[in-house]
């Protein structure tokens, strides 16, 4: 019999962390990025198209960037540039970003970054 030895870092959870990439069911095929900024700063970027974002319709396809603050499992997001809210409350909920209109972003990709390791 052999016994297999793996490394803990392997085996150890990652620390939770919103940074990556999320599909929004209100934007279909629009990107959705959440970015470190510093340990509790984000920078949320994205593109809204119309209704979706598609080849067809890259000429109306409209990028932008948001500022967010990282508390736990909450993200507070100013989406004033935008119209909306200066302080939106996005609350993790099991694999994605639950907004308070009931929408959710679900993440797609894990993106590391230096201070995620």
């Amino acid at each position: 019999s052999r016994l297999l030895l793996i490394p803990w870092r392997f085996i150890a959870a990652r620390p939770f962390s919103f940074y990556g990439s999320y599909s929004d069911p209100k934007h279909p095929g629009c990107a959705r990025n959440v970015m470190s900024k510093n340990d509790n700063e984000a920078e949320i970027s994205g593109v809204d198209g119309n209704p979706g974002c598609s080849a067809g319709n890259a000429d109306v396809q409209k990028p932008w960037r948001l500022n967010g603050k990282v508390d736990g499992k909450k993200i507070f997001v100013d989406f004033s540039p935008k119209g909306g809210p200066k302080d939106l409350l996005g609350n993790w909920e099991d694999d994605g970003i639950r907004w308070p209109d009931n929408n959710k972003w679900t993440k797609i990709t894990q993106k590391t970054y230096p201070q995620d390791l």
